[in-house]
Protein backbone atom coordinates (compact mmCIF):
# COMPACT_ATOMS: atom_id res chain seq x y z
CA UNK A 1 0.00 0.00 0.00
CA UNK A 2 1.41 2.98 -0.64
CA UNK A 3 2.47 5.67 2.18
CA UNK A 4 0.16 8.42 3.07
CA UNK A 5 2.93 10.87 2.03
CA UNK A 6 2.80 9.48 -1.61
CA UNK A 7 -0.88 9.99 -1.74
CA UNK A 8 -1.16 13.22 -0.59
CA UNK A 9 0.90 14.64 -3.20
CA UNK A 10 -1.50 13.97 -6.14
CA UNK A 11 -4.94 14.80 -3.92
CA UNK A 12 -6.01 18.42 -4.78
CA UNK A 13 -8.43 20.51 -2.50
CA UNK A 14 -11.04 21.83 -5.27
CA UNK A 15 -12.24 25.30 -4.51
CA UNK A 16 -15.16 27.18 -6.47
CA UNK A 17 -14.42 31.00 -7.48
CA UNK A 18 -17.48 32.85 -7.25
CA UNK A 19 -17.81 36.98 -7.18
CA UNK A 20 -14.39 37.52 -6.53
CA UNK A 21 -14.47 34.62 -3.33
CA UNK A 22 -12.99 31.02 -3.08
CA UNK A 23 -15.27 28.48 -1.22
CA UNK A 24 -13.82 24.89 -0.71
CA UNK A 25 -15.81 22.46 -2.20
CA UNK A 26 -14.25 19.38 -2.29
CA UNK A 27 -11.07 17.04 -3.20
CA UNK A 28 -9.98 15.05 -6.81
CA UNK A 29 -6.99 13.31 -7.99
CA UNK A 30 -4.49 13.54 -10.39
CA UNK A 31 -4.60 10.35 -13.24
CA UNK A 32 -2.57 11.65 -15.66
CA UNK A 33 -0.70 14.70 -17.12
CA UNK A 34 -3.17 16.93 -16.48
CA UNK A 35 -6.07 15.03 -15.93
CA UNK A 36 -7.86 14.47 -12.87
CA UNK A 37 -10.80 12.52 -11.38
CA UNK A 38 -13.89 14.06 -9.02
CA UNK A 39 -17.28 13.66 -8.12
CA UNK A 40 -19.84 15.24 -10.31
CA UNK A 41 -22.37 16.53 -7.96
CA UNK A 42 -18.91 18.93 -6.88
CA UNK A 43 -19.27 20.65 -10.25
CA UNK A 44 -23.17 20.79 -10.70
CA UNK A 45 -23.49 22.81 -6.93
CA UNK A 46 -20.37 23.63 -5.75
CA UNK A 47 -21.61 26.08 -3.14
CA UNK A 48 -24.94 24.25 -2.22
CA UNK A 49 -24.13 22.87 1.18
CA UNK A 50 -22.62 25.67 2.85
CA UNK A 51 -23.91 28.44 1.25
CA UNK A 52 -27.17 27.83 -0.69
CA UNK A 53 -25.90 30.09 -3.77
CA UNK A 54 -26.18 28.20 -6.72
CA UNK A 55 -29.09 28.38 -9.29
CA UNK A 56 -29.11 27.55 -12.80
CA UNK A 57 -28.62 30.98 -13.98
CA UNK A 58 -25.19 31.02 -11.65
CA UNK A 59 -23.72 27.88 -13.43
CA UNK A 60 -21.38 30.03 -15.55
CA UNK A 61 -20.52 32.23 -13.14
CA UNK A 62 -18.37 30.35 -10.78
CA UNK A 63 -14.53 28.39 -11.95
CA UNK A 64 -13.23 25.70 -10.01
CA UNK A 65 -9.10 25.61 -9.06
CA UNK A 66 -7.62 23.10 -7.32
CA UNK A 67 -4.94 23.37 -4.65
CA UNK A 68 -1.74 20.96 -4.53
CA UNK A 69 0.74 20.40 -2.01
CA UNK A 70 4.01 18.61 -2.81
CA UNK A 71 6.10 16.61 0.56
CA UNK A 72 4.68 19.03 2.75
CA UNK A 73 5.95 22.27 0.59
CA UNK A 74 4.55 25.22 2.36
CA UNK A 75 3.03 26.60 -0.63
CA UNK A 76 0.29 24.84 -2.90
CA UNK A 77 0.73 25.12 -6.83
CA UNK A 78 -2.64 26.22 -8.26
CA UNK A 79 -4.46 24.23 -10.77
CA UNK A 80 -6.46 25.49 -13.02
CA UNK A 81 -10.06 23.74 -14.61
CA UNK A 82 -10.00 24.11 -17.86
CA UNK A 83 -13.38 21.68 -18.56
CA UNK A 84 -14.87 19.14 -17.50
CA UNK A 85 -16.28 15.94 -19.21
CA UNK A 86 -19.18 13.93 -17.30
CA UNK A 87 -21.11 10.99 -18.73
CA UNK A 88 -24.77 9.44 -18.45
CA UNK A 89 -24.87 6.03 -18.31
CA UNK A 90 -28.34 3.74 -19.56
CA UNK A 91 -30.30 2.48 -16.53
CA UNK A 92 -31.18 -1.12 -16.27
CA UNK A 93 -35.08 -0.41 -16.65
CA UNK A 94 -37.59 2.12 -18.26
CA UNK A 95 -34.51 3.03 -20.60
CA UNK A 96 -33.44 6.21 -19.24
CA UNK A 97 -30.25 8.17 -18.31
CA UNK A 98 -28.71 8.75 -15.43
CA UNK A 99 -25.70 10.50 -14.44
CA UNK A 100 -22.95 8.67 -12.56
CA UNK A 101 -21.08 10.89 -9.78
CA UNK A 102 -17.57 11.26 -11.71
CA UNK A 103 -16.45 13.42 -12.95
CA UNK A 104 -13.12 14.01 -15.77
CA UNK A 105 -11.00 16.96 -15.29
CA UNK A 106 -8.82 18.89 -17.65
CA UNK A 107 -6.30 20.92 -15.32
CA UNK A 108 -3.42 23.26 -16.12
CA UNK A 109 -1.29 25.13 -13.76
CA UNK A 110 -1.06 28.75 -13.36
CA UNK A 111 2.78 28.68 -13.42
CA UNK A 112 3.48 26.61 -16.47
CA UNK A 113 7.17 26.21 -15.86
CA UNK A 114 5.69 24.03 -12.17
CA UNK A 115 4.09 21.55 -14.16
CA UNK A 116 6.64 18.56 -14.54
CA UNK A 117 7.50 19.49 -11.17
CA UNK A 118 4.48 19.23 -9.33
CA UNK A 119 2.55 16.57 -11.67
CA UNK A 120 4.48 13.87 -10.51
CA UNK A 121 2.76 10.90 -10.15
CA UNK A 122 -0.41 9.18 -10.71
CA UNK A 123 -2.75 6.79 -9.78
CA UNK A 124 -3.33 3.29 -10.83
CA UNK A 125 -6.64 2.84 -11.40
CA UNK A 126 -9.03 -0.58 -10.81
CA UNK A 127 -12.46 0.20 -12.46
CA UNK A 128 -13.85 -3.40 -11.49
CA UNK A 129 -15.75 -3.26 -7.78
CA UNK A 130 -14.30 -4.14 -5.05
CA UNK A 131 -16.22 -7.11 -2.34
CA UNK A 132 -18.05 -7.16 0.46
CA UNK A 133 -15.02 -7.81 3.38
CA UNK A 134 -12.31 -5.74 1.64
CA UNK A 135 -10.77 -2.75 3.75
CA UNK A 136 -10.38 0.22 1.78
CA UNK A 137 -9.06 3.82 2.78
CA UNK A 138 -10.36 7.18 1.85
CA UNK A 139 -8.47 10.28 1.27
CA UNK A 140 -9.87 13.90 1.29
CA UNK A 141 -10.02 17.38 2.79
CA UNK A 142 -11.78 17.83 5.68
CA UNK A 143 -13.24 21.14 6.39
CA UNK A 144 -11.07 23.53 4.78
CA UNK A 145 -10.79 27.26 4.93
CA UNK A 146 -9.68 29.69 2.64
CA UNK A 147 -8.62 33.52 3.99
CA UNK A 148 -8.85 35.86 0.70
CA UNK A 149 -11.07 37.04 -1.61
CA UNK A 150 -9.57 38.76 -4.29
CA UNK A 151 -7.64 35.88 -6.80
CA UNK A 152 -6.85 32.13 -6.47
CA UNK A 153 -3.19 33.66 -6.35
CA UNK A 154 -3.91 35.43 -3.34
CA UNK A 155 -4.93 33.10 -1.18
CA UNK A 156 -4.46 31.79 2.88
CA UNK A 157 -5.39 28.07 2.52
CA UNK A 158 -5.72 25.69 5.53
CA UNK A 159 -7.04 22.15 5.01
CA UNK A 160 -7.10 18.65 7.13
CA UNK A 161 -6.11 16.26 4.68
CA UNK A 162 -7.69 12.93 6.37
CA UNK A 163 -7.48 9.20 5.52
CA UNK A 164 -10.25 7.19 6.60
CA UNK A 165 -10.14 3.43 6.43
CA UNK A 166 -13.40 0.77 6.54
CA UNK A 167 -14.68 -2.10 5.41
CA UNK A 168 -16.74 -2.25 2.07
CA UNK A 169 -20.38 -3.75 3.94
CA UNK A 170 -22.51 -3.62 0.24
CA UNK A 171 -22.10 -3.86 -3.67
CA UNK A 172 -24.62 -2.07 -5.47
CA UNK A 173 -23.55 -3.06 -8.93
CA UNK A 174 -26.61 -1.27 -10.68
CA UNK A 175 -27.81 1.43 -8.50
CA UNK A 176 -28.77 2.00 -4.63
CA UNK A 177 -32.10 3.56 -5.17
CA UNK A 178 -33.80 5.99 -7.78
CA UNK A 179 -33.50 9.12 -6.09
CA UNK A 180 -29.75 9.39 -4.74
CA UNK A 181 -26.85 6.93 -5.73
CA UNK A 182 -28.78 6.05 -9.10
CA UNK A 183 -25.15 4.71 -10.19
CA UNK A 184 -22.82 2.04 -9.68
CA UNK A 185 -21.51 2.27 -6.10
CA UNK A 186 -20.26 0.60 -2.69
CA UNK A 187 -21.03 1.24 0.73
CA UNK A 188 -18.11 1.79 3.24
CA UNK A 189 -18.64 1.12 7.07
CA UNK A 190 -16.73 4.67 7.80
CA UNK A 191 -17.73 8.48 8.30
CA UNK A 192 -16.36 10.12 5.41
CA UNK A 193 -16.08 13.88 6.11
CA UNK A 194 -17.94 17.20 4.61
CA UNK A 195 -15.65 17.91 1.70
CA UNK A 196 -14.12 14.59 1.13
CA UNK A 197 -16.33 14.35 -1.90
CA UNK A 198 -14.52 13.81 -5.09
CA UNK A 199 -11.41 12.33 -3.52
CA UNK A 200 -9.75 8.65 -4.41
CA UNK A 201 -10.35 4.97 -2.58
CA UNK A 202 -7.91 3.04 -2.22
CA UNK A 203 -7.99 -1.28 -1.91
CA UNK A 204 -4.99 -2.97 -0.05
CA UNK A 205 -3.46 -3.36 -3.50
CA UNK A 206 -2.64 0.51 -3.84
CA UNK A 207 -5.18 1.14 -6.78
CA UNK A 208 -8.05 3.67 -6.95
CA UNK A 209 -11.12 1.62 -6.86
CA UNK A 210 -13.60 4.40 -6.09
CA UNK A 211 -14.55 7.89 -5.73
CA UNK A 212 -15.87 9.40 -2.57
CA UNK A 213 -19.64 10.55 -3.08
CA UNK A 214 -21.05 11.02 0.00
CA UNK A 215 -20.79 10.82 3.69
CA UNK A 216 -22.18 10.72 7.31
CA UNK A 217 -20.08 13.13 9.21
CA UNK A 218 -21.49 10.90 12.13
CA UNK A 219 -22.86 7.44 12.49
CA UNK A 220 -21.76 6.35 9.04
CA UNK A 221 -22.30 4.64 6.14
CA UNK A 222 -20.75 6.35 3.23
CA UNK A 223 -20.04 5.70 -0.49
CA UNK A 224 -18.25 5.35 -3.11
CA UNK A 225 -18.86 5.30 -6.69
CA UNK A 226 -17.34 2.13 -8.62
CA UNK A 227 -15.29 3.34 -11.87
CA UNK A 228 -15.79 0.63 -14.93
CA UNK A 229 -18.93 3.48 -15.88
CA UNK A 230 -15.73 6.45 -15.51
CA UNK A 231 -14.77 4.88 -19.01
CA UNK A 232 -17.44 5.77 -21.17
CA UNK A 233 -16.75 9.24 -20.10
CA UNK A 234 -15.22 11.41 -23.68
CA UNK A 235 -12.91 13.75 -23.43
CA UNK A 236 -12.56 15.53 -26.58
CA UNK A 237 -12.48 12.76 -29.40
CA UNK A 238 -11.59 9.94 -27.04
CA UNK A 239 -13.03 7.94 -23.92
CA UNK A 240 -11.55 7.13 -20.91
CA UNK A 241 -11.07 3.86 -22.37
CA UNK A 242 -9.13 4.87 -24.85
CA UNK A 243 -6.68 6.86 -23.06
CA UNK A 244 -6.15 3.45 -20.57
CA UNK A 245 -5.57 1.34 -23.88
CA UNK A 246 -2.66 3.69 -25.01
CA UNK A 247 -1.31 4.19 -21.26
CA UNK A 248 -1.91 7.46 -20.80
CA UNK A 249 -3.44 6.52 -17.70
CA UNK A 250 -2.88 3.83 -15.43
CA UNK A 251 -5.83 1.56 -15.75
CA UNK A 252 -4.71 -2.59 -16.15
CA UNK A 253 -8.10 -3.80 -15.71
CA UNK A 254 -9.77 -1.85 -18.75
CA UNK A 255 -9.90 -4.83 -21.25
CA UNK A 256 -13.18 -5.26 -18.77
CA UNK A 257 -15.02 -2.67 -20.24
CA UNK A 258 -16.56 -2.44 -23.70
CA UNK A 259 -17.97 0.71 -25.52
CA UNK A 260 -20.49 0.55 -28.38
CA UNK A 261 -23.26 2.79 -29.95
CA UNK A 262 -26.31 2.16 -30.40
CA UNK A 263 -28.03 3.26 -33.44
CA UNK A 264 -30.52 6.39 -32.30
CA UNK A 265 -29.26 6.43 -28.59
CA UNK A 266 -26.85 9.40 -27.90
CA UNK A 267 -24.99 8.03 -25.66
CA UNK A 268 -22.51 4.95 -25.85
CA UNK A 269 -23.56 1.68 -24.19
CA UNK A 270 -21.18 0.59 -21.82
CA UNK A 271 -20.69 -2.76 -20.88
CA UNK A 272 -18.77 -4.56 -17.52
CA UNK A 273 -17.31 -7.95 -18.66
CA UNK A 274 -17.91 -10.62 -15.55
CA UNK A 275 -14.46 -11.31 -14.02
Amino acid sequence: MKTRGFISNSVLALAGYYDGKLYPCGSAFIIGNGLALTAAHILEKPFDSTFRVHTENEKNRFSIVGFQKVNGSKNAVIWQVKSAYLSPIQSDKENEDRSIDVALLKISPQQHSLEERYNILSFELNIASPIVGDIVSAYGFSNSKIKGDTTPSSYKFDNNFRKIEGEVTQIFSMHRDRGFLTFPCFEVNANFDHGMSGGPIFNQQGQVCGVITSGNNFNGPSYGSILWPAMGIKVDNDHLLDLAKRNLIHVPSHNLVEIYYVDGYEYPEIKFKAI
